[in-house]
């Protein structure tokens, strides 16, 4: 079941975006956590309670010597002759992923405005959305996490997390998606790829110090739709994938998704969200978790993001757009929608 595992592992860091921003603010005083993530709309920035004066001051990464990295970026030429640029983000990188190539600066400092899943540093701030947040994260039907896992593997969580010293009984009245995340807190603490040096907090931090214009291709309101709307089914099948991780092993996958992205290798990242799973190892049940998971996850968030896209190729606004690099790869990724739609781009080159 490796590679059940390594695809959701991809998934959650490649395309989810809220929760990876997000539930360090929502979740318990003493557990912190990081780790996933569609109405299409433009925004202004969320007017939010005071801040200190530094609070936005882009992390010094911006400092340090340009990394040698080549993520996969394309350009569209619109009609008015405006340049799109588009690539694919991770939600959550190593500090030596930066500073950001200079093909990738110039592409956002030419640009008008910046497209993003959401505005998570608004997020971030926003009492109301970090509320609703923090109380879609706790059962309000009377249940409990017992009532919607089996036994068997709710055993098993617990027992791993009380090795690992992360348990509290008070998780049970938590949802799955919560212990999800404490579990990925701890398993990714010692990797060095954290969602403290994430792309999307980079660009959206730098946007609003420029004052560009942030254009949304989801929401706060679609990602937590899909956080919370998965069924039991589903949300077994993904708290059962971290049993047999190890820090170590843990890490080892972070690192390769990371450096499969820094490559920009688009068939290595086909491979690590799209290889086959041996079906023979899964119960009918898990096979119809899986569909759902990809297709609330991946396939229906991707053509919103690919119309979203397309719209931006008929205006006559340069606009820099990245949204996880999941969605781009497959039958079913914005690359191939672009292609199906007729729309022309083309792949840059770094210098």
């Amino acid at each position: 079941m490796k590679n059940l595992k390594r695809r959701i592992l991809a998934a959650l860091l490649a395309a989810g975006m809220l929760l990876s921003a997000g539930c360090s603010e929502a979740a318990p005083d003493h557990q912190k956590v990081s780790g996933p993530s569609a109405t299409t709309t433009t925004t202004k920035p969320v007017e939010t309670t005071t801040k200190k004066p530094d609070e936005d001051k882009l992390f010094p990464v911006e400092k340090l010597p340009e990394s040698d990295i080549t993520p996969a970026l394309w350009k569209i030429k619109t009609k008015s002759g405006k340049d799109i640029y588009f690539m694919g983000s991770m939600h959550a990188l190593p500090k030596e992923a930066y500073s950001l190539p200079e093909v990738i600066m110039d592409a956002y400092n030419q640009s008008d405005a910046i497209a993003v899943e959401c505005d998570v540093v608004a997020f971030e701030k926003n009492f109301a959305a970090q509320l609703a947040l923090s109380q879609g994260l706790v059962y309000s039907d009377g249940t409990s996490i017992r009532d919607h896992i089996s036994p068997e593997l709710y055993n098993a969580l617990v027992k791993k997390m009380k090795e690992w010293d992360i348990f509290t009984p008070s998780y049970d009245y938590m949802k799955p998606v919560a212990w999800q995340t404490f579990i990925e807190d701890y398993l990714g603490k010692k990797s060095e790829i954290s969602a403290e040096y994430s792309f999307d907090s980079f660009f959206l931090k730098k946007a609003k110090s420029d004052k560009k214009r942030i254009i949304e291709v989801e929401s706060v309101e679609a990602q937590m739709d899909v956080l919370f709307g998965f069924s039991d089914e589903v949300n077994e099948l993904l708290l059962s994938s971290y049993l047999d991780y190890t820090r170590e092993s843990y890490t080892e996958e972070l690192r390769d998704l990371y450096e499969t992205w820094a490559s920009g290798d688009l068939e290595r990242l086909d491979e690590l969200l799209n290889e086959e799973t041996d079906e023979s190892l899964m119960t009918q049940e898990e096979i119809l978790a899986m569909e759902e998971y990809d297709q609330r996850m991946i396939h229906s968030r991707n053509k919103v993001m690919a119309d979203k896209l397309i719209e931006l190729s008929k205006g006559d606004e340069s606009v820099f757009y990245y949204v996880g690099l999941a969605h781009f790869v497959g039958d079913t990724g914005i690359l191939a929608l672009l292609d199906n739609a007729g729309v022309k781009y083309e792949r840059v080159e770094y210098k």
